[in-house]
């Protein structure tokens, strides 16, 4: 199930087409719809704007964000397809978070059917969660909270992750599915050596990565006079601040910034690199990005920039490339000029990891099947007893 978001997201998810999958969309009370409205162009676009900003001002319980409407039509609907199609298990995924939050409220009113709830990153330990108003938190923290207890099983994606869930509630089975890549997408013949030095990165660097990158664009700055072919491209997002302070970088076009680009782009764009640069915040520690499965998947090394913890041992375990001190640019430096040296004496045509395999969507979906059996398997005992 999914919100239904009007006629201009009417072809999402349009490339799931297997016929043992159905999408139902349910409407939402919020009024997201006038949102497409929200342009500086046009008058009422730009009141529309000022309306918004002042509510989003003075609301500390979430009444601008969509999703805490959609419980309203959620649990009915819900509900009814549950006893209508004899449903055996429900999973719930967030973000946004208010998924779980009404999966745990549909738990509460039809409790013989089993829940995993499932966080692919954390909610209230994230330092982002801390919002303008202090009872936001709060709000936040007494969702989470039923959340965590509405669930028969709960997933995340690390072992950070896990414990974290596993402290909130003892007991309670916590199981690990890190994230992965589609074989289908990295099915690519034999690389070529590229002419230039290229590093690739593909999504956002925000969120507490700009510290990480800020040493790794510094590193670059200082090496670029010695390593002439080096150039780094930027898909997805670039730091506006970032924009004045390496103005020199992306003058000269040592780096470039481009917009976004699809998901099944990817895999083309990682075809032509030589290094994939990865950025790992310092407060998230047990932050697995998908981009490393799937520079790992492109058989491209990865050049981290991180501060230790889970993603060091990940890279490091399954030999995925170079894991990175990010907290000064003279690390990245002596591991960029080695790397550098090494693709000019012919090396990193090919990389290969070790046990890539184990993170292929094949193989996490049979570790879900089981997760899922023994759930179901588990609250059916309980009941009998």
């Amino acid at each position: 199930m999914t919100l239904d978001w009007g006629p201009e997201t009417s072809d999402a998810m349009e490339d799931v087409a297997d016929e043992a999958i159905r999408i139902h969309r349910t409407p939402s009370c919020a009024p997201h719809r006038a949102l497409a409205f929200r342009r500086n162009d046009t008058l009422r676009g730009r009141l529309l704007n000022r309306m918004v900003g002042a509510a989003r001002h003075f609301d500390w319980i979430g009444l601008s964000d969509e999703p805490r409407w959609w419980g309203l039509s959620l649990i009915p609907a819900a509900k009814k397809i549950i006893r209508s199609r004899d449903v055996e298990l429900v999973v719930a995924t967030g973000g946004p978070f208010l998924t779980n939050y009404w999966a745990a409220r549909l738990k509460e009113a039809i409790p013989t059917v089993p829940l995993i709830q499932e966080f692919r990153d954390p909610w209230t330990d994230r330092l982002s969660a801390i919002g303008r108003h202090g009872r936001e938190m709060s709000v936040a923290v007494e969702r989470e909270r039923r959340v965590v207890l509405s669930a028969d099983s709960f997933v995340t994606v690390s072992d950070t992750w896990g414990d974290v869930i596993r402290e909130k509630r003892p007991g309670l089975d916590v199981y690990v599915v890190p994230n992965g890549y589609d074989p289908e997408d990295y099915v690519h013949a034999g690389r070529l050596r590229q002419d230039i030095f290229r590093i690739i990165h593909t999504g956002r660097p925000f969120a507490g990565r700009e510290q990480p990158l800020r040493a790794f664009l510094t590193a670059v700055r200082r090496l670029h006079p010695h390593t002439p072919l080096l150039a780094v491209d930027f898909y997805g997002g670039f730091p506006d601040p970032f924009l004045s302070e390496f103005s020199d970088l992306l003058s000269s076009g040592i780096v470039r910034a481009h917009p976004p680009v699809p998901p099944k782009a990817v895999p083309g764009l990682l075809a032509d690199s030589v290094l994939c640069l990865h950025l790992n915040a310092a407060h998230t520690p047990g932050a697995l990005s998908t981009k490393i499965y799937e520079y790992a998947a492109a058989g491209r090394p990865v050049f981290s920039m991180n501060y230790g913890g889970e993603v060091d041992a990940l890279i490091n375990a399954h030999a995925l490339g170079w894991s990175v001190n990010a907290t000064t640019p003279d690390f990245a430096m002596a591991a960029l000029a080695g790397a550098y040296e090494t693709w000019r004496a012919g090396g990193l045509v090919e990389w290969h990891g070790v046990g890539v395999e184990r993170f292929s969507l094949d193989s996490l979906a049979r570790d879900y099947a089981e997760i899922m059996g023994h759930t179901a398997a588990k609250l059916d005992q309980a009941m009998q007893r």
